[in-house]
């Protein structure tokens, strides 16, 4: 597999720039897309030079192993995992891991300290927004999907849930209901109001007006979306563009 390639190399270089604010803690971050029953995958680095170091070392035949849906240290992985973090001097690196059929994403960072509980929970609600900006950028710079050969996949087990109705959600003393919930879901995965006017079937208008409603309840009513986005995270509601958590089945 040829990874050498300056069109992969400068849509590393702008991921990088997409991920400025990462924490000084984290060393790099790494997201990539399989389609499992083509065999293929895209992958993308804030770090060219660890992607070409994964491939090289030919972990990337051994990707099978990170496949199962939930969050894995590599402190669990093989030999040939535990070397190439040596050799990169990676004393930590976890992945997260969702799998949605045929398709698997998996958002991996390498930090300098373990990471805590809500170290976690921050990064999986991170992890959507990611992925849109991973797959604008490799439309930016005609990334085509990489093969894979021989790929073993894991026996993908149901997770365990619950059957919950519910007609609204409570974070602290802040109520929303499914409706609102379902349009935080999809601000948070950066989509636009038409976008999420035709998702629920409604005018643009109706759906403006939901999304002030939301913002009363915040308190930030006539600020910017980005008022929005940090009055969100401030009560804790970032998790809430977690699929699982907020859509229907």
């Amino acid at each position: 597999m040829n990874i050498h390639s300056e069109e992969i190399k400068q849509a590393c270089d702008f991921f990088k720039k997409q991920l400025i604010q990462q924490k000084e803690d984290i060393i790099h971050a790494f997201f990539s897309k399989l389609n499992i029953k083509n065999q293929t995958i895209y992958p993308i680095s804030t770090d060219y030079d660890w992607l070409i170091q994964y491939w090289s070392s030919g972990l990337y035949k051994k990707i099978g192993q990170r496949l199962n849906t939930g969050i894995k240290s590599w402190s669990h992985m093989d030999d040939d995992h535990q070397q190439v973090l040596k050799n990169q001097n990676i004393k930590y690196k976890t992945d997260i891991t969702d799998n949605y059929g045929n398709i698997v994403d998996i958002f991996s960072v390498a930090t300098k300290r373990s990471l805590k509980d809500k170290d976690l929970i921050s990064l999986y609600a991170k992890k959507p927004i990611i992925s849109s900006i991973a797959s604008s950028i490799w439309c930016k710079f005609n990334i085509k999907p990489l093969p894979l050969e021989k790929l073993e996949c894991p026996t993908i087990l149901k997770p365990l849930d619950i059957d919950v109705k519910h007609e609204c959600f409570q974070f602290g003393k802040i109520k929303f209901t499914s409706k609102e919930m379902e349009t935080i879901h999809w601000l948070l995965e950066l989509n636009s109001l038409k976008e999420i006017a035709w998702k629920h079937q409604c005018s643009q208008t109706a759906e403006r007006k939901r999304i002030d409603t939301i913002k009363a309840k915040l308190n930030c009513q006539g600020f910017s979306s980005s008022a929005l986005f940090i009055a969100l995270k401030e009560n804790g509601i970032t998790a809430a563009c977690l699929k699982d958590y907020v859509m229907p089945p």
